[in-house]
C-alpha cells in the first residue's frame, strides 16, 4: 500500500524590493503538489499561506521597452526577443489566478526606485481575480521603507510613523492568515 499525502505547512513569504518580486512569484506560481509524481519532491506542496511584499517590482516588461542590446552587452548574442520573453516569465502580475494566497502589498508613494505603479498593477490583478489582498500606501515613504522597517525593529530603535505603518500592516496580516484558521 502506497502512502499518499501532501504536507501543507503554514508559511508566509515576506520579502522586500526584489525579494518582494520573488515572494510574489512563489505565491502565484506555487502548486499543491502532485501525489502521483514519481519524484518525492514534486509530491509536496510548495504553497504558502500568505505573501507580504514591500515595494516589489512586478512588471519587468517595462524594463525591456526600447532596449537596444549590443552583441557585447549580451556576450555576443543580441537577442532582445529572448530578454523580453524572460522579462514576461519573471513578472508576477502575469500569473495571478483565483487560487493564489492572500497577498499584502506595501509601497511608499515617494518611491522613485520602484514606482508605486508596480504595486498598483499587482493589486489590480489580485482584485480582478478575487484573491484576498490589501494594498497599503505609506505616504511620504521612499524605497528604503522596507529596509528601515526591518533594521529599526531589530535594533530596538523608536520607529518613524512610516516604519510603524509597515510594521502594523505586516503583523496584522500575519495574525490574520497564520494564527486564524485558514
Amino acid at each position: 500500500m502506497a502512502m499518499r499525502w501532501i504536507y501543507k505547512p503554514k508559511i508566509v513569504n515576506l520579502s522586500v524590493p526584489s525579494g518582494g518580486q520573488l515572494s510574489l512569484l512563489i505565491g502565484v506560481k506555487s502548486d499543491g503538489g502532485d501525489v502521483d509524481s514519481v519524484d518525492v519532491v514534486e509530491r509536496i506542496s510548495n504553497e504558502v499561506a500568505a505573501v507580504v511584499a514591500i515595494s516589489p517590482p512586478v512588471d519587468f516588461a517595462v524594463f525591456t521597452e526600447g532596449l537596444q542590446q549590443t552583441p557585447e552587452a549580451q556576450g555576443g548574442a543580441a537577442d532582445t526577443e529572448a530578454m523580453e520573453a524572460q522579462a514576461l516569465d519573471i513578472s508576477p502580475n502575469l500569473f495571478v489566478d483565483a487560487e493564489d494566497p492572500p497577498t499584502l502589498l506595501i509601497h511608499g508613494d515617494a518611491d522613485r526606485t520602484v514606482l508605486i505603479t508596480h504595486s498598483e498593477l499587482m493589486y489590480a490583478e489580485l482584485q480582478a481575480r478575487r484573491v484576498p489582498s490589501e494594498f497599503v500606501v505609506v505616504p511620504g515613504a521612499g524605497h528604503r521603507i522596507a529596509l528601515d522597517a526591518i533594521v529599526d525593529e531589530s535594533r530596538g530603535e523608536s520607529l518613524s510613523d512610516e516604519v510603524e505603518t509597515v510594521r502594523e500592516a505586516r503583523l496584522e496580516w500575519f495574525n490574520r492568515y497564520l494564527l486564524d484558521d485558514h
